[in-house]
Parts: C-alpha cells; structure tokens; sequence
C-alpha cells in the first residue's frame, strides 16, 4: 500500500511520508469475520506545521529481540512487549517470533465500540451507527 501513494518510510520514528495531496483509498479490515472501513482521509495525519503529512499505518517486526532493534519504532516494539511479557509472566505474543501482526490503535479504535473483559479474557467490537 505504502508504495501504491508514494510513501517513504523514515527510520528514525518509524513512519511514512506522504505528499499532503496524496488520495489513499479506503482500508478495510475483517476481524473475526466483520468487516471495518477506515476512510483513506483518516489514514493522513499532517504535523503541527502543516508542511509535513504522515501515513498513519506503520510497520512494525514485533518478533525482534531485545538488542536487535534499529529504530525507534522498534525500539517502542520491543518495550512494549517486554513490558507486556512482565504483566502476564509469559510471552505475550499470540503469534509465533519473527511474523509480522496488526496492532490497531486510534485510526481504527475510532470507527467502533469497544468492549474489554477482562474477567473473561475477551474483547469485542461494534461498529459505530
């Protein structure tokens, strides 16, 4: 997709630039059979200054090891997990090491419900009306 509208990918911090004018279709996501629409405009953040736009979809290798990291958004990757691996005493990590997963946050957090149990072990979604 990032090659599709033009994106490059900056190492530092982990994300895409993408020219502000760039139209970037729609993404569709289906979880446990459901299907959620994300509208291409909610998938370009512009920076404070307004001269720079961001592609809000980043790459991420959550099956680094500690110490392999090369940017700052692995770096971030890593923390994480070690910090989750802490919270439950095990590896964290439903996937096997080295497999590349989604890890959806605001973009997509915003077009539905949510509901965590925790009691349960589960999370659910609605689509907003």
């Amino acid at each position: 997709m990032t090659q599709a509208i033009g994106a490059t990918y900056i190492p530092m911090v982990g994300l895409y630039t993408i020219d502000c004018s760039t139209v970037v279709p729609d993404l569709e996501l289906t979880i446990g059979g459901n299907k959620v629409s994300i509208p291409g405009s909610d998938l370009i953040v512009k920076d404070d200054t307004g001269m720079y736009c961001f592609f809000t979809i980043g790459a991420m290798d959550m099956g680094l090891s500690m110490g392999d990291s090369v940017t700052l958004g692995e770096e971030l990757a890593d923390g994480v997990i070690e910090q989750m691996n802490k919270f439950v005493g095990q590896s964290a990590l439903p996937i096997p090491e080295g497999y590349d997963t989604w890890l959806v946050g605001d973009t997509f957090l915003r077009k539905v419900y949510t509901i965590y149990d925790f009691g349960e072990n589960k999370f659910g979604y609605a689509k907003l009306k």
